[in-house]
């Protein structure tokens, strides 16, 4: 078999040198694509480049203007929260020096009329400041939460001027942590002793057991009203003391309350007692008359014992439980003597002769 393989080699290296130039075209086309590609990539990144740092500027500068704006707003709200407390204002009293000039001397001689449109502010705060008594002081007609205000004409009100509540006494505060009670003589050194209805802005409601005992300087002793019970050994052996007010409320007067109290000579018990423990007047030498109310149903043993000057013993009229006979008190269910058994007494005889 014949074969021109020279021939078509030529003829081979014809076609791949036309193709190549063919392709030539498209390969700088791509490379032309490339470096148009590149060239706007880099300037992409040059334009990025640029614009970052003005970014970041306006960022920074719009994080300090809102930062500002809230620290401002903050301090405008903390100082609107504090009140301005104004200068207290100084009134001077009107004299008819401060009158101006061009005022006729006439007016100024003449009394100024009388009335509420002629007085100054100053003149009337005063009046109201010395009309007024100071909150928690003793006799103070301020009424307190939950405390009923003292009614006109009871031992509340204020004392006179002879008469002055006395001071420096000790008190406790009862359990209902609403009102006080006297617990001792403390410092006090009165002879005739007020003791005030109110305490530190409560009132006072009882007086506790031998608060004023062995008190010597005592001559006199005033229990206001809203106390109910005058308790055990509460004035025992006060020797110097002449006479006890007793205010209409008290129901009971304990145990030895006034024993021996030598010189006691005037006493009124009040139409709400209803008891009188064991030698309550025990020894009270000075007492010469004694009134039982109606409202009295209990008188226990030895509660007028040993007083050696009493003359009359009355029991009230209306009372169910006791009646009197002479100089005695004598128990009207059972008949027999209500004094006290063993007792030494003018009457005693008599007394006993009509059991």
């Amino acid at each position: 078999m014949k074969t021109n393989r020279p021939q078509d080699d030529e003829q081979f290296r014809a076609q791949l040198k036309t193709a190549v130039d063919r392709l030539e075209p498209a390969d700088g086309c791509l490379e032309e694509m490339k470096t148009d590609i590149q060239k706007k990539m880099s300037m992409e990144n040059t334009a990025v480049s640029r614009r970052f740092p003005l970014r970041r500027v306006i960022l920074i500068a719009a994080a300090v203007f809102v930062t500002a704006a809230l620290g401002v707003g903050l301090f405008a709200l903390l100082r609107s929260d504090v009140p301005e407390t104004p200068a207290d204002p100084v009134l001077e009293p009107v004299s008819a020096e401060s009158l101006p000039v061009s005022v006729p001397e006439e007016s100024i001689s003449e009394p100024a009329e009388s009335g509420p449109a002629a007085e100054s502010d100053y003149a009337a705060e005063s009046r109201s400041s010395e009309t007024s008594s100071p909150k928690g002081s003793a006799g103070s007609q301020t009424s307190e939460p939950g405390i009923p205000r003292p009614q006109p004409g009871t031992q509340s009100e204020d004392p006179s001027p002879a008469e002055t509540y006395s001071e420096g006494l000790k008190y406790t505060l009862n359990k209902d942590e609403e009102s006080y009670s006297v617990s001792g003589i403390g410092n006090c050194t009165d002879a005739v002793v007020l003791i005030p209805p109110r305490y530190d802005g409560f009132p006072v409601t009882g007086i506790r057991r031998d608060a004023f005992s062995e008190c010597g300087s005592i001559t006199k002793v005033v229990i206001p009203e809203g106390v109910t019970e005058i308790p055990p050994e509460a004035f025992y052996s006060c020797e110097n003391l002449k006479e006890a007010v007793i205010p209409e409320g008290v129901k009971k007067i304990g145990d030895h309350a006034f024993y021996n109290c030598t010189k006691l000579s005037e006493i009124v018990l009040p139409d709400s007692l209803t008891t009188i423990e064991k030698a309550a007047f025990y020894h009270c030498d000075s007492l010469k008359a004694i009134t039982i109310p109606s409202s009295v149903t209990t008188i226990e043993e030895s509660a007028f014992g040993s007083c050696d000057s009493l003359e009359t013993i009355e029991a009230g009229s209306g009372n169910k439980t006791f009646r009197s006979a002479g100089n005695c008190l004598i128990e009207t269910a059972a008949r027999t003597r209500a004094r006290m058994q063993g007792e030494r007494h003018p009457g005693r005889r008599q007394c006993e002769g009509n059991r």
